[in-house]
């Protein structure tokens, strides 16, 4: 869940100038959304009339310096808090490796801090406008957001109907990574983790190259095979996590998202969107949000709630399977099988 890290005196001109100062206004209620932040002090001032303001609207106010002096001293540390934010006085080294290394976005406390480019406008189109080029990568433009960690939720990814392969799967599954993988990250840190349902692969159209069946050994290093197709100068993990209809809260994966810890993008009918030939494979409205493009000025629900929905509800799968007997679910990791209680990813921490 989302948490933001600021000082005290921060967080008193947030509260006190929210009225007068659009970006102090955005900050003030991405706080209340939340109902929690945290204060880069030993102690909270109780007596603080600001404080009680908001403990009077339920948030939840942690001291904090402890913990961060030792991000401050090991910055992998932040990964602790994958969705936060840090709006601090920081040193411009630690600022900077703590967002391009770790995914975690920073701000000053300057004059006017900056708005958090998490509460933009996101943007939807419907995939049969005729004037939308046919691809992920149009619809994604040159994004640039900090991340830690992506993960895919599409349980007919790789099924295939009429007109479609597989290896259209594959088509999008590249352009959608070569937008979302931040271009910069500390080697081994950010997972890409892609949940489906194996069983919906249609096994009688879509076969291996030698014409046999498609086993989950030959998808996963085929899936594992994509990173060539995908320059970054950095090591990272795809993990295929299979699960099906015997899996707990299987019915809460339905919907189809991509989502990491500052966005989520929504497809109305399936993430197999587009072939290599740019055309469309169905027509639906595909958005994109951050986690507060909605909802902080309107009725909208925050799409942040909706991230964590599917967070815990996917969380609770893999503890589940993890303690099974015979589990249901199958993880591999860069083409391996792996026992479920070796698979990471710092969103599922």
């Amino acid at each position: 869940m989302f948490i933001l890290y600021t000082t005290e005196d921060m967080l008193y001109r947030i509260c006190e100038n929210a009225s007068s100062d659009c970006v102090l206004d955005l900050w003030y209620k991405i706080i209340l959304s939340t109902k929690q932040v945290a204060v880069q002090k030993e102690q909270i001032d109780t007596t603080n009339p600001w404080i009680q303001v908001l403990h009077r609207m339920d948030v939840k106010i942690y001291a904090e310096e402890e913990w961060l002096e030792e991000v401050f001293a090991n910055n992998q540390l932040a990964l602790e808090e994958p969705t936060a934010s840090f709006l601090l006085d920081l040193p411009r080294d630690i600022s900077q490796n703590l967002q391009n290394n770790y995914g975690i976005a920073c701000y000053t406390t300057g004059t006017t801090p900056d708005m958090p480019f998490f509460a933009n406008r996101g943007w939807h189109i419907d995939t049969a406008d005729c004037d939308k080029e046919k691809s992920w990568e149009a619809f994604l433009g040159d994004l640039t957001v900090p991340s830690n960690s992506i993960v895919i939720v599409d349980r007919y990814l790789f099924s295939s109907n009429p007109g479609e392969t597989i290896e259209d799967s594959f088509t999008n599954l590249i352009q959608i990574l070569n937008r979302l993988l931040p271009q910069s990250m500390a080697s081994g840190v950010l997972d890409v983790s892609i949940v489906f349902d194996f069983d919906t692969i249609n096994f009688k159209k879509d076969k291996k190259p030698d014409g046999t069946e498609i086993d989950m050994p030959y998808l996963a290093k085929r899936i594992n095979k994509l990173k060539k197709e995908i320059n970054r100068p950095y090591a990272y993990n795809i993990s295929l996590l299979s699960i099906n209809a015997n899996c707990l809260n299987y019915d809460k994966t339905h919907n189809r998202k991509i989502f990491s810890n500052y966005y989520i993008i929504r497809a109305e009918h399936k993430l197999k969107a587009y072939n290599d030939k740019k055309r469309a494979l169905c027509d639906q409205e595909l958005t994109f949000s951050y986690i507060f493009s909605d909802g902080l000025n309107d009725r909208s629900s925050v799409p942040e709630k909706s991230k964590d929905q599917t967070i815990k509800a996917l969380k609770e799968i893999i503890n589940s399977e993890a303690k099974a007997i015979k589990p249901s679910m199958m993880i591999y990791r860069n083409g391996q099988n792996i026992p479920i209680s070796e698979y990471s990813n710092v969103l599922f921490s």
